[in-house]
């Protein structure tokens, strides 16, 4: 078996690249036996709750990202049972999946692990609120996820390549010329983070919704085919550098098209949206 198998031909070139001496990391046992437990039809919270408590982290990011999704309750939830149940169990397995994926540790001294999980999850709430505005047909917690992830190749070169990661990372913030990543990846021409999410994609094995998210949420959109998933995420991302004040990363000529296909007629509609938006960020400083 070679994981490379089920990969595009330009992932599978990245895949192969990948240097020796740094293998990806493994997902932890106790996520493989909650994943295990997941699959039986009458697993019920308090089983699940029990054993998610082996991995502090993981409970930990249950219960946040429980929170997280009761955003404006006045009730705190802070019973991990209660977390589980409120969550759901279709849509836990994906949530503790990407949860422990935000510990595995990076070899970087500027790119921050605890910054990229922030603004993720933020794009992952703007893309739930996205969802719900804009096609409601689309399932919320899976907006979440997918644009909770749809940067997950940063990660690969923060594991593989910390090195180019923190590069860029100081490239993007240079305060005489700022640039986007993506800028700097194709000036740079060793690989783009969306190709290697595709890798890390399968070798985690991340929900197959997130595949074209992650591959995709820097492409030009399709302005004649009604919003989907992606389109959803792609937006999220753009939004999500405005919202954490980043002007600098956005991709302007992909946020005008993004205006243009969610129907916002002017600058002053983007800025109005982009100002509730900030409303889900304050909440999440707030948590």
């Amino acid at each position: 078996y070679s994981p490379d198998m089920f990969m595009s031909k330009q992932a599978k070139s990245a895949f192969n690249q990948l240097p020796a001496t740094q293998e990806l990391p493994h997902l932890p046992t106790s996520v493989m036996e909650l994943q295990e437990l997941l699959f039986k039809d009458q697993t019920d919270a308090k089983i699940l709750a029990k054993t998610a408590r082996k991995d502090p982290l993981i409970a930990a990011n249950i219960l946040k990202i429980a929170n997280h999704m009761n955003k404006g309750k006045d009730t705190e939830i802070d019973s991990l049972e209660h977390a589980i149940s409120y969550i759901g169990i279709n849509s836990l397995s994906d949530i503790i999946l990407a949860a422990s994926i935000q510990g595995f540790p990076f070899k970087t001294k500027v790119f921050s692990s605890e910054q990229f999980w922030q603004e993720s999850m933020l794009t992952g709430k703007i893309s739930a609120e996205l969802a719900n505005r804009y096609n409601p047909k689309i399932i919320p917690d899976e907006a979440y996820i997918a644009g909770s992830l749809c940067n997950i190749g940063k990660v690969v070169t923060a594991i593989c390549y910390p090195e180019r990661a923190d590069q860029y990372t100081t490239v993007s913030k240079d305060p005489k010329n700022p640039k986007p990543w993506t800028q700097i990846e194709q000036e740079d021409q060793q690989g783009e983070h969306t190709v290697l999410g595709e890798i890390a994609a399968t070798i985690w094995g991340l929900p197959e919704y997130t595949a074209n998210p992650i591959a995709y949420h820097h492409k030009p959109l399709d302005l004649h085919r009604s919003i989907d998933l992606v389109d959803i995420v792609t937006f999220a991302n753009q939004m999500t550098h405005w919202v954490m004040l980043d002007p600098h990363l956005i991709d302007h000529a992909l946020l005008k098209a993004c205006r243009t296909k969610f129907q916002l007629e002017s600058e002053q509609d983007l800025d109005a949206l982009a100002t509730e938006l900030m409303a889900i960020k304050e909440l999440g400083n707030a948590a």
